[in-house]
């Protein structure tokens, strides 16, 4: 991500999702890097029982854009509140 604040962010809460997060995330960050804006993609993972932690972790590590959340119980309402209460983006 570029210095200051991002125009956009996108949260992703996800659990289980390691056979597409992967794919999502990579389109996802095409279509927002051909919008010319500043971004960031918050994957909000919480807790999956295969590699979706794993997979994140290595797109956080590739794109500098994605940030990645985990918590130990699967709960969707919580992760999606946790990604956007650390949501950067003016929208």
């Amino acid at each position: 991500m570029s210095e200051g604040r991002p125009e956009i962010s996108v949260v992703i809460p996800c659990y289980n999702e390691e056979a597409i997060l992967r794919q999502s995330v990579g389109e996802l960050h095409i279509g927002l890097t051909a919008l010319n804006r500043t971004f960031e993609i918050i994957i909000s993972e919480n807790g999956s029982r295969d590699d979706t932690r794993k997979i994140a972790t290595e797109l956080a590590n590739e794109m500098p854009e994605v940030r990645f959340l985990f918590a130990d119980e699967p709960n969707y309402g919580k992760a999606l509140r946790r990604g956007i209460e650390s949501a950067l983006g003016t929208y």
